[in-house]
């Protein structure tokens, strides 16, 4: 029979396993809890273009704490540039800490 220390390094080693697989799915478990939404440790970067027909100039603003932070920071901004309403720009909110991919920056989420 095992010992209550047997046991106990079990525990412990169980422990360790899930840590380490939570933190390298953390995206994947954000995404299946907070589809529209940012989790509790994600920040949102916002993007701002103020003509939605040239989508290279682009303002942007970083770490913001929730998807609703950032609507309110894009509607601020377009007021700044005399737009309402969105219909000549717009802007898009990235959810989560973004990863390049060769000439591409990719988030876990980009809502509006």
């Amino acid at each position: 029979m095992g010992s209550r220390e047997d046991s106990g390094t079990a525990a412990i080693f169980v422990f360790a396993i899930i840590v380490v697989v939570a933190f390298f799915a953390r995206n994947e478990i954000a995404a299946a809890i907070y589809p529209a939404e940012n989790a509790p440790w994600e920040t949102v970067d916002g993007y701002y273009f103020p003509d939605k027909l040239n989508p290279i100039v682009v303002r942007t603003v970083f770490g913001l704490k929730g998807v609703a932070e950032c609507r309110a920071a894009m509607a601020q901004m377009a007021r700044s540039y005399g737009q309402v309403g969105f219909f000549k720009d717009d802007y898009e909110c990235a959810v989560g800490r973004p990863w390049v991919a060769g000439d591409k920056v990719i988030y876990r989420a980009t809502l509006r």
